[in-house]
């Protein structure tokens, strides 16, 4: 009786763990629509100032990404750090609704502080700081969402 309930229990805990997996995989892949979205902006309001706060964000991004099958929570911390300076940024520089790219935090995530080049290779690091910011094209070459 004790093995089935730990079955049971073992059983509900995966599929949990596995939704919530889910849900920050399609977090972090709507990420990639809200950059999208500031890189039109930039382009169309000519914002060349904001170039490098882009950047940043697109490094922020690739970790998200790449941390997520291996620390979840610091995938988590970081996709909601993207999507809370995109959505700043949209609210900022453009008129229509930004109500897409709104969303609860699951739970208080402290600011975490990632040092980029421990998770990144330095040509990682080279490729994204040399993307052209007003190319819409470029972005291909990032690996921005997960599969």
């Amino acid at each position: 009786m004790k093995q089935l309930l730990l079955i049971a229990c073992l059983l509900f805990s995966l599929t949990v763990t596995s939704q919530n997996n889910e849900d920050l995989k399609q977090f972090i892949n709507k990420n990639n629509v809200a950059l999208h979205a500031v890189q039109k902006t930039i382009i169309a309001k000519n914002l060349s100032q904001s170039q490098a706060i882009f950047i940043g964000l697109l490094k922020k991004q690739v970790v998200a990404t790449h941390t997520y099958s291996t620390n979840t929570s610091q995938s988590q911390a970081i996709a909601e750090d993207v999507r809370t300076s995109c959505l700043n940024f949209l609210k900022e520089h453009t008129e229509g609704s930004t109500t897409y790219y709104e969303f609860t935090p699951k739970s208080e995530v402290s600011k975490i502080t990632v040092d980029i080049s421990s998770i990144l290779t330095q040509k990682e690091i080279q490729t994204i700081e040399s993307i052209n910011v007003l190319d819409p094209q470029s972005l291909t070459a990032l690996t921005l969402t997960i599969k």
